[in-house]
Protein backbone atom coordinates (compact mmCIF):
# COMPACT_ATOMS: atom_id res chain seq x y z
CA UNK A 1 0.00 0.00 0.00
CA UNK A 2 1.61 3.68 -0.74
CA UNK A 3 1.78 5.89 2.17
CA UNK A 4 -0.24 8.71 1.75
CA UNK A 5 2.12 12.04 1.43
CA UNK A 6 1.95 13.90 4.92
CA UNK A 7 -0.47 16.72 3.59
CA UNK A 8 -3.12 14.31 3.00
CA UNK A 9 -2.52 13.41 6.88
CA UNK A 10 -2.49 16.46 8.55
CA UNK A 11 -5.00 18.93 7.12
CA UNK A 12 -8.26 17.79 9.62
CA UNK A 13 -10.19 18.39 12.84
CA UNK A 14 -6.99 18.16 14.88
CA UNK A 15 -5.12 20.47 12.74
CA UNK A 16 -8.12 22.88 13.42
CA UNK A 17 -8.51 22.33 16.89
CA UNK A 18 -4.76 22.84 17.22
CA UNK A 19 -4.68 26.42 15.69
CA UNK A 20 -7.92 27.49 17.41
CA UNK A 21 -6.51 29.26 19.95
CA UNK A 22 -3.69 31.70 17.89
CA UNK A 23 -5.98 32.41 14.15
CA UNK A 24 -8.01 34.60 16.51
CA UNK A 25 -10.40 36.96 14.37
CA UNK A 26 -8.78 39.93 15.12
CA UNK A 27 -5.52 38.89 13.26
CA UNK A 28 -7.56 37.08 10.22
CA UNK A 29 -9.40 40.71 9.86
CA UNK A 30 -5.92 42.09 9.67
CA UNK A 31 -4.74 39.37 7.52
CA UNK A 32 -7.32 39.41 4.90
CA UNK A 33 -7.10 43.37 4.76
CA UNK A 34 -3.18 42.99 4.06
CA UNK A 35 -4.45 41.05 1.46
CA UNK A 36 -7.21 43.31 0.07
CA UNK A 37 -4.42 46.18 0.06
CA UNK A 38 -1.26 44.60 -1.73
CA UNK A 39 -3.35 42.99 -4.55
CA UNK A 40 -5.45 45.45 -4.56
CA UNK A 41 -9.58 43.80 -4.85
CA UNK A 42 -12.11 46.10 -5.46
CA UNK A 43 -15.58 44.60 -5.31
CA UNK A 44 -16.33 41.88 -7.73
CA UNK A 45 -13.44 40.89 -8.16
CA UNK A 46 -12.61 37.26 -8.78
CA UNK A 47 -10.26 35.79 -6.56
CA UNK A 48 -8.55 32.54 -6.18
CA UNK A 49 -8.14 31.48 -2.52
CA UNK A 50 -5.42 28.55 -2.87
CA UNK A 51 -5.31 26.35 -0.19
CA UNK A 52 -7.99 28.29 1.86
CA UNK A 53 -7.90 26.18 4.46
CA UNK A 54 -11.62 26.76 6.77
CA UNK A 55 -11.78 30.28 4.44
CA UNK A 56 -11.25 32.14 7.12
CA UNK A 57 -9.56 34.73 5.13
CA UNK A 58 -12.23 33.93 2.34
CA UNK A 59 -15.64 34.62 4.36
CA UNK A 60 -14.16 38.00 4.72
CA UNK A 61 -13.06 38.87 2.23
CA UNK A 62 -16.45 37.74 0.55
CA UNK A 63 -18.48 39.79 2.81
CA UNK A 64 -16.88 42.47 1.19
CA UNK A 65 -18.03 41.74 -2.36
CA UNK A 66 -14.70 40.10 -3.82
CA UNK A 67 -15.85 37.02 -5.46
CA UNK A 68 -13.79 34.15 -4.16
CA UNK A 69 -12.79 30.71 -5.30
CA UNK A 70 -11.58 28.40 -2.20
CA UNK A 71 -9.61 25.59 -3.31
CA UNK A 72 -7.90 22.98 -1.29
CA UNK A 73 -7.25 19.31 -0.65
CA UNK A 74 -8.98 18.78 2.75
CA UNK A 75 -11.82 17.49 2.95
CA UNK A 76 -12.21 18.93 6.54
CA UNK A 77 -10.91 22.29 5.81
CA UNK A 78 -13.76 22.63 3.13
CA UNK A 79 -16.03 20.99 5.72
CA UNK A 80 -15.18 24.00 8.12
CA UNK A 81 -15.17 26.70 5.73
CA UNK A 82 -18.78 28.91 5.94
CA UNK A 83 -21.34 28.70 3.17
CA UNK A 84 -21.50 32.12 2.44
CA UNK A 85 -23.07 34.37 -1.10
CA UNK A 86 -19.77 34.88 -3.10
CA UNK A 87 -17.26 32.02 -1.55
CA UNK A 88 -17.40 29.12 -3.48
CA UNK A 89 -15.11 26.17 -2.05
CA UNK A 90 -13.77 23.64 -4.58
CA UNK A 91 -12.03 20.32 -3.44
CA UNK A 92 -8.62 20.04 -5.69
CA UNK A 93 -4.53 19.78 -6.09
CA UNK A 94 -3.01 22.52 -6.30
CA UNK A 95 -0.48 21.29 -8.67
CA UNK A 96 -3.64 20.66 -11.55
CA UNK A 97 -6.24 23.55 -10.89
CA UNK A 98 -9.61 22.44 -12.11
CA UNK A 99 -10.10 25.83 -14.28
CA UNK A 100 -10.05 27.49 -17.12
CA UNK A 101 -7.45 30.04 -18.30
CA UNK A 102 -8.30 33.77 -17.43
CA UNK A 103 -10.59 32.59 -14.69
CA UNK A 104 -9.26 34.88 -11.85
CA UNK A 105 -8.50 38.41 -11.61
CA UNK A 106 -6.29 37.97 -8.54
CA UNK A 107 -5.22 34.99 -6.30
CA UNK A 108 -3.75 34.15 -3.15
CA UNK A 109 -1.75 31.71 -1.45
CA UNK A 110 -0.88 32.15 2.13
CA UNK A 111 0.06 30.87 5.60
CA UNK A 112 3.02 28.96 4.47
CA UNK A 113 1.10 26.65 1.95
CA UNK A 114 3.71 26.71 -0.63
CA UNK A 115 7.03 24.91 -1.08
CA UNK A 116 5.28 21.00 -0.08
CA UNK A 117 6.76 19.37 -2.72
CA UNK A 118 10.39 17.78 -2.83
CA UNK A 119 10.54 18.07 -6.45
CA UNK A 120 11.05 21.87 -7.13
CA UNK A 121 9.64 21.21 -10.51
CA UNK A 122 6.30 20.51 -8.94
CA UNK A 123 6.45 24.00 -6.99
CA UNK A 124 7.47 25.59 -10.00
CA UNK A 125 4.35 24.20 -11.74
CA UNK A 126 1.90 25.33 -9.52
CA UNK A 127 3.62 29.11 -10.20
CA UNK A 128 2.51 28.09 -13.79
CA UNK A 129 -1.38 26.72 -13.00
CA UNK A 130 -1.25 29.96 -10.74
CA UNK A 131 -0.10 32.25 -13.96
CA UNK A 132 -2.56 30.20 -16.41
CA UNK A 133 -6.16 30.54 -14.05
CA UNK A 134 -5.22 34.69 -13.95
CA UNK A 135 -6.40 37.06 -16.48
CA UNK A 136 -3.61 39.04 -18.86
CA UNK A 137 -2.49 41.63 -15.64
CA UNK A 138 -3.87 39.51 -12.77
CA UNK A 139 -2.32 39.83 -9.49
CA UNK A 140 -0.97 36.86 -7.43
CA UNK A 141 -0.09 37.30 -3.69
CA UNK A 142 2.28 34.65 -1.73
CA UNK A 143 3.10 34.66 1.56
CA UNK A 144 5.44 32.45 3.33
CA UNK A 145 8.50 31.68 5.51
CA UNK A 146 11.47 34.24 5.15
CA UNK A 147 14.05 31.92 5.13
CA UNK A 148 16.77 34.18 5.76
CA UNK A 149 15.09 34.94 8.94
CA UNK A 150 14.69 31.13 10.38
CA UNK A 151 18.08 30.53 9.71
CA UNK A 152 20.19 28.09 13.10
CA UNK A 153 21.65 30.82 14.82
CA UNK A 154 18.45 33.06 13.85
CA UNK A 155 14.42 33.24 14.33
CA UNK A 156 14.08 29.46 14.05
CA UNK A 157 13.37 27.99 17.78
CA UNK A 158 14.43 24.18 17.69
CA UNK A 159 11.14 23.51 19.81
CA UNK A 160 7.76 25.53 19.84
CA UNK A 161 5.10 24.82 22.81
CA UNK A 162 1.26 25.94 21.93
CA UNK A 163 -2.29 25.61 23.18
CA UNK A 164 -5.11 24.56 20.82
CA UNK A 165 -8.63 23.57 22.05
CA UNK A 166 -8.08 20.50 24.21
CA UNK A 167 -4.23 19.59 23.34
CA UNK A 168 -0.99 21.13 22.94
CA UNK A 169 0.80 21.16 20.80
CA UNK A 170 5.20 20.95 20.19
CA UNK A 171 6.50 21.27 16.91
CA UNK A 172 10.49 20.24 16.83
CA UNK A 173 12.01 22.08 13.84
CA UNK A 174 15.08 20.89 11.98
CA UNK A 175 16.46 23.22 8.85
CA UNK A 176 18.02 21.25 6.23
CA UNK A 177 20.34 23.80 4.36
CA UNK A 178 21.43 21.27 1.48
CA UNK A 179 17.32 21.34 0.32
CA UNK A 180 16.23 24.68 2.01
CA UNK A 181 13.74 22.51 3.82
CA UNK A 182 12.59 22.65 7.50
CA UNK A 183 11.59 19.06 8.57
CA UNK A 184 8.76 19.78 11.44
CA UNK A 185 8.04 16.60 13.86
CA UNK A 186 4.76 17.97 15.53
CA UNK A 187 3.35 16.23 18.62
CA UNK A 188 -0.10 16.60 19.31
CA UNK A 189 -0.67 15.53 23.34
CA UNK A 190 -4.94 15.76 23.82
CA UNK A 191 -6.59 16.61 27.23
CA UNK A 192 -7.58 12.72 27.05
CA UNK A 193 -4.56 11.24 27.19
CA UNK A 194 -4.07 10.86 23.29
CA UNK A 195 -0.83 11.47 21.36
CA UNK A 196 -0.72 11.75 17.47
CA UNK A 197 2.57 12.60 15.69
CA UNK A 198 3.34 13.83 12.45
CA UNK A 199 6.48 15.23 10.38
CA UNK A 200 6.16 17.64 8.14
CA UNK A 201 8.81 19.38 5.29
CA UNK A 202 8.35 22.95 3.55
CA UNK A 203 10.30 24.60 1.53
CA UNK A 204 11.88 27.62 2.33
CA UNK A 205 12.84 30.61 0.00
CA UNK A 206 14.45 34.08 0.51
CA UNK A 207 12.95 36.74 -1.34
CA UNK A 208 15.31 36.34 -4.01
CA UNK A 209 14.76 32.73 -4.62
CA UNK A 210 10.84 33.39 -4.60
CA UNK A 211 11.20 36.43 -7.04
CA UNK A 212 13.57 34.33 -9.39
CA UNK A 213 10.87 31.55 -9.42
CA UNK A 214 7.85 33.72 -10.00
CA UNK A 215 9.15 35.48 -12.73
CA UNK A 216 10.83 31.67 -14.26
CA UNK A 217 6.68 30.71 -14.19
CA UNK A 218 6.61 34.11 -16.29
CA UNK A 219 5.48 36.40 -13.65
CA UNK A 220 6.20 40.44 -13.92
CA UNK A 221 6.55 43.23 -11.47
CA UNK A 222 7.82 41.35 -8.20
CA UNK A 223 7.00 42.95 -5.27
CA UNK A 224 8.41 42.51 -1.71
CA UNK A 225 6.64 42.73 1.67
CA UNK A 226 7.44 41.85 5.21
CA UNK A 227 3.86 41.17 6.62
CA UNK A 228 0.29 40.83 5.59
CA UNK A 229 -1.26 42.59 8.81
CA UNK A 230 1.43 45.73 8.12
CA UNK A 231 1.20 45.55 4.25
CA UNK A 232 3.40 49.04 4.40
CA UNK A 233 6.13 48.05 6.82
CA UNK A 234 9.80 47.82 4.79
CA UNK A 235 10.65 43.83 4.22
CA UNK A 236 13.99 43.13 6.04
CA UNK A 237 15.83 40.31 5.01
CA UNK A 238 16.99 38.71 7.76
CA UNK A 239 14.44 39.92 10.44
CA UNK A 240 11.19 40.03 9.03
CA UNK A 241 9.90 36.41 9.86
CA UNK A 242 7.33 36.14 6.92
CA UNK A 243 7.77 36.91 3.19
CA UNK A 244 5.06 38.13 1.03
CA UNK A 245 5.70 38.46 -2.56
CA UNK A 246 3.23 40.06 -4.88
CA UNK A 247 3.41 39.57 -8.89
CA UNK A 248 1.75 40.03 -12.00
CA UNK A 249 0.75 38.33 -15.24
CA UNK A 250 1.61 40.03 -18.27
CA UNK A 251 -1.19 42.06 -19.54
Amino acid sequence: MTEKPWWDEMFDDDYLRAYARSLTPERTEAEAEGIRRLLPLDPGARLLDLCCGQGRHAALLAARGVRVTGLDRSRAMLRAAPGLPGFGRVRGDMRSLPFPAGSFDAACNIFTAFGYFEEEEENRGVLREVLRVLRPGGAFLLETINRDAILPGGGLAPRMWEEGEGLFMLDEHTFHAETSRIENRRILLFADGRRREVTFSVRCYSAHELAAALKGAGFEAVRIAGSLREPDAPFHPTQSRRLVAVARRPG
